[in-house]
């Protein structure tokens, strides 16, 4: 989306070059349109990934967090009818896959269990920010949009506050997706590359902290008493600097490796990212986060 932005073909020109902007608006409105779906994708995929994974632990399903479990149950079941209408057309589809997510509901009681990927943002079109933060308030995240906001804040991405800016996101997506004289603005679309990539990193790395929190068996986490914030996550960084690569963590003054080459880099930091349980973020040299890796 980002490349997408830079191109003549989604910049107005004149007011003379009446085609040209036409055709300039339609782009845009278009990639407010699939910049958004892609985020939605990414959260509602994320959490499914995550659901699998709890699959392979060797936790209970009822040592499991309240809210979670009642997800992964009774509360799916709305979403699986979501689907039912909307993904599978014919009766023979519908019973496989009614089956084969039922089978998943009541592998949950017995050991080991395989929890269905239905159960968080599929019972309807669109998510909105009170679905993201149920999602994680079923993982166990009191004030969810707060979390990510300070952890996106401490990993020096956008500081502004993460839930108006998925808000903001999903009210442009809807006009340009329904209102034919909509025109969104290219400057509205740069800022939503960089809160898209803010709320995404944000949200999976406090989704992969509960699911190692899970696998560690964690006490606190599994009976409900243990307050998660930003500070419990830690992060080390690939940045360019004067001419070279760094890998420094968080708080220090010193880089821990300097190099001309990031690919030489990016292997041995995300070794040693692993062994400390940190979030290992990897920015350009222009200053934006290109991926990020946790474990």
């Amino acid at each position: 989306m980002r490349l997408s932005l830079q191109i003549d073909a989604t910049r107005d020109e004149s007011l003379g070059e009446l085609d040209h902007n036409q055709i300039a608006k339609l782009l845009r409105n278009g990639l407010a349109v699939v910049g958004f779906a892609s985020l939605e994708d990414f959260i509602k995929k994320r959490a499914s990934e995550i659901l699998s994974e709890i699959g392979n632990t060797t936790v209970n399903f009822d040592q499991l967090p309240n809210k979670l479990r009642h997800a992964v149950t009774f509360g799916c079941l709305s979403s699986l009818r979501y689907q039912m209408s909307f993904r599978i057309n014919t009766p023979e589809d519908k019973v496989t896959f009614i089956q084969e997510q039922a089978s998943k509901i009541a592998s949950t009681a017995s050991t080991p269990y395989n929890l269905t990927e239905y159960a968080f943002g599929y019972e309807k079109p669109n998510i909105s920010s009170e679905d993201v933060a149920d999602i994680l308030r079923a993982f166990g995240f009191n004030d969810p949009w707060e979390k990510m906001t300070n952890l996106a804040s401490k990993m020096g991405l956008i500081g502004l506050p993460l839930k108006n800016s998925f808000e903001n996101a999903a009210k442009r997506r809807h006009q340009a997706a329904h209102i034919a004289h909509t025109d969104t603005p290219q400057v509205d679309l740069e800022q939503f590359v960089k809160e898209a990539l803010s709320i995404a990193v944000s949200y999976d790395c406090l989704l992969t902290y509960a699911l190692n929190l899970i696998n560690k068996s964690d006490i606190g986490y599994l009976s409900d008493t243990k307050i998660i914030n930003s500070l419990d996550i830690y992060l080390r960084y690939l940045k360019y600097d004067n001419g070279t690569w760094i890998e420094i963590r968080e708080k220090s003054k010193r880089p821990y490796r300097r190099s001309n080459n990031l690919n030489l880099l990016i292997n041995d930091a995300i070794l040693r990212s692993k062994k400390n349980d940190e979030v290992l973020l990897v920015f350009s040299d222009s200053g934006m986060l290109t991926s990020w890796h946790y474990h």
